[in-house]
């Protein structure tokens, strides 16, 4: 799943008790409502909504990425919101440790 830090691997055991939404800073009800715990749970017990809740976040994080590029395009500093962006993301992922 997609993340501002990065992409992450919900299957990985590290999130078995994790309490924490999938992604902090995410308003998608899929990070509201439920833990990384409980949505790991889901995805490894094969439950149909552990993939729902995954799919909901991913689509959430890329309308909110093309909401925030386009706001950059209109403000002028697409260049500056792009790198500040991209060098975040991959600074950070979670799948690179």
């Amino acid at each position: 799943m997609f993340t501002r830090d990065g992409r992450l691997n919900i299957k990985r055991t590290e999130y078995r008790t994790d309490p924490r939404p999938l992604d902090t800073e995410c308003d998608c009800s899929a990070c509201t409502r439920f833990t990384r715990a409980y949505i790991r749970h889901l995805f490894v017990s094969d439950e149909i909504l552990g993939l729902r809740l995954l799919s909901l976040h991913n689509v959430h994080f890329l309308l909110s990425l093309a909401r925030n590029a386009r706001q950059a395009i209109l403000n002028g500093d697409l260049d500056n919101w792009s790198r500040d962006w991209l060098a975040r993301y991959r600074s950070a992922s979670p799948l690179a440790v």
